[in-house]
């Protein structure tokens, strides 16, 4: 599944939209793992949501804005804890 529908969408929180993004496309490639390796190379959540961004163009994916920030927010959430945007 590379996007999901606008009725499901509308009723999911982004994380958890994330989840379903990151779950359905991301871990075709990679496990996990890659997030909790001692010497990751992402340091902030900026740098995240380049690193999802970098990821959803190689493979294709032609995600929105908002869907790269539902599965940095995921990520964040799940493995890297910087907080989310800083606004």
């Amino acid at each position: 599944m590379d996007e999901i529908g606008d009725g499901v969408k509308e009723e999911m929180t982004a994380v958890e939209r994330g989840k379903q993004l990151h779950n359905d496309n991301c871990l075709r490639c990679h496990g996990s793992d890659v997030y909790t390796r001692r010497h990751r190379r992402i340091r902030t959540y900026a740098g995240l949501i380049n690193h999802v961004q970098r990821c959803a163009t190689n493979l294709n994916k032609q995600w929105w804005e908002d869907e790269v920030a539902d599965v940095a927010d995921y990520m964040d959430a799940e493995f890297y804890f910087f907080g989310g945007p800083k606004k």
